[in-house]
């Protein structure tokens, strides 16, 4: 079952991101080795002001990121996510129309925090982003029951790093196994949550510097944050898009 949900609106200017900085250089650089702007400009289905947006570290949609690639004759994996992906040669180009992809809802400017969560607000900014039909497939998530936003915070790493954005699976389930995005005390988190005995339920953080917790069962619920002390769970992650190093 889809949620409705209250989040964060005092993120960083998605231009000032360290991973969308790290994206736009390689695109920068794609750019240069493909015969420069002009050259891919007159190749692309892209607007000249949109191009400049990438290049200045604007968050670009995945199916855009591909036809950018395939234009530029390297790989989606590195201009997303870096060195550890091979350069590889250019590839007829697909135009954009013909990339089978479906939108999802995302929260640009949400940072769910692995950490000590973030400050919620009921009127946070929601785009759509595509997704590549296939992946969805593959997770048997509906576009309309799935959501992204990013990782702020270390305390679910090495699973979860900050700046990996994640695709959240909105709907309800009542068995409790896994990575899930919960609202709590006015912040937005993502932990680990399992079932205990003496039917409560396990708060856990992957990364052991940090602390984990316990909650009785008849506080953790589904849907919208109500900016109690219970856990308001949002979706279980299902997704990660992360920077390989």
């Amino acid at each position: 079952m889809s949620q409705t949900m209250d989040l964060p609106d005092n993120a960083p200017d998605l231009a000032t991101d360290r991973q969308q900085t790290e994206i736009s250089s390689r695109l920068r650089k794609a750019i240069d080795d493909a015969g420069g702007y002009k050259a891919v400009l007159e190749k692309t289905e892209i607007s000249n002001n949109s191009l400049n947006r990438y290049l200045r570290g604007y968050e670009m949609k995945v199916s855009t990121a591909i036809h950018l690639a395939q234009v530029c004759g390297v790989s989606p994996e590195w201009l997303l996510f870096g060195e550890s992906f091979e350069r590889q040669p250019a590839v007829s180009l697909t135009p954009l129309s013909s990339i089978d992809v479906q939108m999802i809802r995302s929260y640009p400017e949400v940072g769910a925090s692995a950490g000590f969560g973030s400050v919620a607000s009921d009127h946070t900014p929601c785009e759509k982003v595509a997704i590549p039909s296939e992946i969805l497939a593959d997770l048997k998530v509906p576009a309309k029951d799935a959501l992204m936003i990013r990782v702020a915070g270390d305390s679910m790493a090495p699973t979860l790093m900050p700046y990996d954005r994640i695709i959240v699976d909105t709907r309800r389930s009542d068995y409790l196994s896994g990575i899930y995005v919960f609202a709590s005390d006015g912040h937005v988190l993502v932990k680990r949550l399992s079932i205990a005995p003496g039917g409560c339920v396990d708060i856990i953080s992957d990364n052991e510097r940090y602390p984990s917790a316990r909650t009785h069962e008849s506080k953790v619920r589904w849907g919208s944050h109500d900016g109690s002390d219970n856990i308001n769970i949002i979706g279980r992650v299902v997704y990660k898009m992360q920077k390989m190093s």
